[in-house]
């Protein structure tokens, strides 16, 4: 005669193996944890950009706010600072030239850009001497307190009155002055530092 604890543990046992398997047939894993997705309590990462100069330019203690002149750039200049350079005071402004708006005098004997490509200021201009991109000229200047420096790429030259001469209005924008025929010892960076002076007379409301 059977014992009746075998069959009873018989029972149960196939009980358990019922209760486990789903109505397809497959086992289902009710005891197992459920898995859960791992949310990061971190901060977003910060922007690791540096401050602004950078490469060893000098820093524009006093920025210039050009907004304005960025809609109108031959208002840039008084009728009376153009004069003082032998040139019809009438400009013919550019919006989208290249680098940034700018604005030519005197058939673009004289031309001023504000540098909108170069976001980074004179850092972009010291970086870039850095790499070798001015092997021409690199003259470091301030004009009225504003740092500045005259550059060339080395096609250029005394003889034929041209020169180049760029402004930090603030860390974020330069204004580039370019002269072409003003010959004569000096007279090329005369103009070029009196152009600046204009300018930044302007922007201070000193028009």
């Amino acid at each position: 005669m059977p014992d009746r604890r075998v069959i009873a543990g018989a029972a149960v046992a196939a009980s358990v193996l019922l209760a486990g398997c789903s109505g397809d047939g497959q086992a289902t894993q009710s005891s197992a944890p459920t898995p859960t997705t791992a949310v990061s309590t971190a901060p977003p990462p910060t922007s690791t950009k540096p401050a602004l100069p950078t490469h060893g330019a000098p820093k524009v203690a006093v920025p210039l706010d050009a907004t304005r002149l960025l809609a109108d750039p031959c208002a840039a200049l008084s009728p009376q600072t153009i004069q003082t350079l032998d040139m019809a005071p009438a400009g013919k402004p550019d919006l989208d030239g290249i680098g940034g708006p700018n604005c030519e005098w005197g058939g673009a004997s004289l031309r001023l850009t504000f540098m909108k490509v170069n976001a980074n200021g004179l850092s972009d201009y010291y970086r870039g001497r850095q790499a070798g991109e001015f092997p021409g000229r690199w003259d470091e200047t301030f004009v009225g307190g504003y740092p500045g420096v005259f550059k060339d790429g080395g096609t250029h030259s005394d003889s034929d009155g041209a020169c180049n001469l760029t402004i930090g209005l603030s860390d974020t924008l330069p204004a580039l002055i370019s002269l072409l025929g003003v010959r004569g010892p000096g007279k090329c960076d005369a103009s070029a530092v009196r152009v600046a002076e204009g300018l930044i007379s302007t922007l201070k409301g000193g028009r």
